[in-house]
């Protein structure tokens, strides 16, 4: 595969996973490969591949006849995934603390202030995108390659759910941002059990915040 196609299949995952972000996509519904190709001008072949890789990161199903779906769910779906989440972000937190690694603490303020600037300036997508890219980023610091891939496909997966059942708001990731630097600061003065803490409770709310959707179906 080339260079070039390579990039065209993760410049189309890329608009399709801000399509998510921004709440354009139904739970449920079946992905038109036709209509992709129509909106971004491009062929059949980069948008299926894109969908492929979508479809190995838990953001969208692929079907045995073939087609690829956006994942529907049920409130024990969303309740499984915030368990899974919650375990694989309190392992690193403690795989760090018992193996005294180093954090790149500098990378994760980055990250944080650019979340805070993206909201002053009202970019729910790059807030967002932001959000996503701080707690993978906590993930990696484990240093295990596993850990990491499995938190991609979950994060996959509560993307969909916070996003387009969620309807994530903009007062609801301020005060993610204001948990994450918090968490910052838990990490820095070595405050691992603080920082789980925040963690849970920013996972908890997110969930509280889904549940709630799904009450006022």
């Amino acid at each position: 595969m080339s260079a070039i196609k390579r990039n065209l299949d993760d410049i189309i995952r890329k608009k399709l996973t801000e399509e998510i972000i921004a709440g354009e996509w139904v739970t449920g519904s079946l992905i038109s490969i036709d209509d992709i190709m129509k909106r971004y001008g491009v062929s059949r072949t980069p948008v299926i591949q894109a969908l492929k890789k979508m479809d190995a990161e838990g953001m969208v199903e692929f079907s045995s006849r073939g087609h690829f779906y956006v994942p529907d769910y049920e409130v024990k779906d969303v309740k499984d995934i915030v368990d899974v989440r919650t375990v694989l972000e309190e392992y690193a937190i403690r795989t760090i603390q018992e193996k005294g690694l180093e954090i790149d603490i500098i990378k994760l303020r980055e990250i944080s202030d650019e979340g805070l600037r993206s909201s002053a300036d009202g970019d729910v997508i790059r807030v967002r995108e932001c959000d996503l890219s701080f707690h993978r980023t906590l993930i990696e610091q484990a240093g295990n390659d596993c850990l990491t891939d499995l938190f991609k496909r979950t994060q996959g997966k509560f993307m969909m759910v916070n996003y387009l059942i969620g309807r994530h708001t903009a007062l609801q990731q301020d005060v993610a941002n204001a948990d994450h630097v918090q968490v910052i600061a838990c990490l820095e003065q070595k405050d691992y059990d603080g920082a789980i803490e925040i963690l849970q409770r920013h996972i908890r709310g997110a969930f509280h915040k889904i549940e709630k959707r799904f009450d006022n179906q």
